[in-house]
C-alpha cells in the first residue's frame, strides 16, 4: 500500500481516475443531502472542472492509494491555518485540512482509510477535516481520534 502524489502533470489515466472517483463522492454526497431533505448548491460547483483546478492549485496536494498496480482512493489536503481552541497545539506546529478523503466502495472497511490518516500522522502535528452531513464517514473519524465539532449558521434578515 503507498500513496502516490499526482498533479496535472501526472499520467493522463491517473488523472481520470482521480476525477471519476471525485465525482463518485460528490454523487454519494447529494444522496445523502436528498436523504436528509437538503439541497446543497455547494455541490453544483463541485464539477469536473472544479477537479481539475485542484490538481492546478498549488495549496492542495492529491494523493492516490494504491494497492499493487489498483487505485483503490485519494486524499486531498491543504495546509490549515486553522486557528480555534480546539485545533491549537502551539504556534510552530504544521498541520493539514483533509479536503476529501475517499476509497472506493469495494474497498471499504480493509484498512485503508487508516493507512492514509496514519501516513498524514507520520507528517504532520495537526489534523483537520469537514465531513459532510451524517455520513457513515464521522463513525470512521471519530474512531481515528477525530473530535467532532459542530457549528450552524442561521441567516439573518430583517
Amino acid at each position: 500500500m503507498r500513496l502516490v502524489r499526482i498533479d496535472n502533470a501526472s499520467d493522463k489515466s491517473l488523472i481520470m481516475e482521480y476525477i471519476n472517483m471525485y465525482l463518485d463522492l460528490i454523487n454519494i454526497h447529494y444522496e445523502q443531502a436528498a436523504l436528509l431533505g437538503i439541497y446543497d448548491e455547494v455541490c453544483d460547483k463541485k464539477t469536473k472542472e472544479d477537479a481539475i483546478g485542484r490538481l492546478n492549485n498549488p495549496k492542495y496536494k492529491i494523493e492516490l492509494l494504491v494497492d499493487k498496480a489498483e487505485v483503490i482512493g485519494y486524499v486531498r489536503y491543504r495546509s490549515d491555518d486553522t486557528k480555534t481552541q480546539e485545533m491549537i497545539v502551539n504556534e510552530e506546529t504544521e498541520g493539514v485540512c483533509i479536503d476529501q478523503l475517499y476509497v472506493k466502495e469495494a474497498w471499504r472497511s480493509n484498512g485503508y482509510g487508516k493507512f492514509v490518516i496514519d501516513k498524514l500522522k507520520e507528517s504532520y502535528k495537526k489534523l483537520s477535516l469537514d465531513c459532510y452531513y451524517g455520513l457513515e464517514a464521522n463513525k470512521f473519524y471519530q474512531k481515528m481520534g477525530f473530535i467532532p465539532v459542530v457549528t450552524t449558521y442561521l441567516s439573518w434578515s430583517s
